[in-house]
């Protein structure tokens, strides 16, 4: 298995996470549009009837949009390029980037529909031209809240390009058309990646036993690191 920065959807590939929604999740998702159009689901549900969907792109020139059930939407803030953000949605608060939006309600129903990733659940023509950097679905209910869901785009042993899920430890697939493509991870970020791992290498600490890029040794926690 070999890290990656990136999977990218041309706007035909998908994910099913097999995650059922519930109203004390918190999800977090890292991504970028490719441009700015109308209905690009980023996230959505399994439901073709009551889809719960959050959109990266809804009116015109806008990035920041979100629907929850039944089809209703809010549109937030008026993002003119297509780049990458953090977005973060717990209960009635969406954080998009340094923005944060409070709704009247819980934006996350308690619903049995799959989670599922760069489509909507309802449109068969709805899907996110996108990149895909990383997902965390975290359940606040518990104390301290825990991670349900930990997926990071890998490259598997088969060289087929996916989404990984360090809690389960297993590989979720393209449930769509054609293929992820994707982008390999740079020198200059492998400090950013480890230092969100549990296992995290703080810059100026050293750790052995870590593999990146296949190879597995001692390394520092600075930009460039090489193995020992």
């Amino acid at each position: 298995m070999q890290r990656l920065d990136y999977i990218h959807s041309s706007g035909t590939q998908w994910i099913n996470t097999g995650i059922n929604l519930n109203s004390a999740y918190k999800i977090v998702i890292t991504y970028q549009l490719d441009q700015l159009t109308h209905n690009q689901p980023i996230l959505g549900c399994t439901h073709s009837a009551y889809p719960w969907v959050y959109s990266g792109s809804g009116k015109s020139n806008q990035q920041n949009r979100y629907g929850i059930t039944n089809n209703s939407v809010t549109t937030y803030g008026n993002a003119t390029s297509a780049e990458k953000v953090v977005v973060e949605i717990a209960g009635s608060v969406l954080k998009y980037g340094s923005t944060t939006h409070t709704a009247s309600g819980d934006l996350i129903p308690t619903r049995s529909d799959a989670i599922i990733l760069l489509h909507s659940g309802k449109y068969s023509n709805q899907f996110a031209s996108a990149k895909l950097y990383e997902l965390y679905i975290y359940d606040t209910s518990t104390n301290p809240e825990s991670v349900v869901m930990h997926l990071i785009p890998v490259l598997d042993d088969n060289n087929i390009a996916c989404m990984y899920d360090e809690v389960s430890q297993n590989y979720f697939y393209n449930a769509g058309q054609g293929v992820f493509t994707y982008e390999k991870v740079l020198l200059s970020n492998i400090n950013d990646i480890l230092t969100e791992k549990t296992n995290k290498i703080i810059p100026g600490n050293i750790k052995t036993g870590v593999t990146i890029f296949g190879v597995t040794g001692t390394y520092e926690g600075e930009t460039n690191n090489q193995p020992e």
